[in-house]
Order: structure tokens, then sequence, then C-alpha cells
């Protein structure tokens, strides 16, 4: 599937995609649940690949 986004639209969903990653961090550093933390770590590793397949600034 291809997206077409204007270079706001970008910046947008790149500022919005790093400050969710900064709060998967913060859960995970407070979550003691093995499951919860299983499925944190995939949904962190999951936005930093969408955030490095994003063009460059």
């Amino acid at each position: 599937m291809d997206i077409s986004l204007t270079d706001q639209e970008l910046e947008l969903l790149r500022r919005v995609l790093s400050s969710h990653l900064l709060s998967l961090r913060e859960e995970l550093r407070r979550t003691e649940k093995h499951n919860w933390r299983v499925h944190l770590r995939e949904e962190e590793n999951t936005v930093k690949a969408l955030l490095g397949r994003l063009p460059a600034a």
C-alpha cells in the first residue's frame, strides 16, 4: 500500500510516532507482567520500523 503525504503531514506523523515510542518505553519500564511486556516490545519494534521507513526530513 502506498500513501501520499504532504510535508506537514509527514512531519506530524513522525512526531506522533516518536511521542508514542517514548510512551511505550515508559510503559515498558513500569510494567511487570511478562505478557504485557512482550506486547509492548513488539509494538515498540513496529513503531521503530515505521519511523525508519519514513522519508528523511
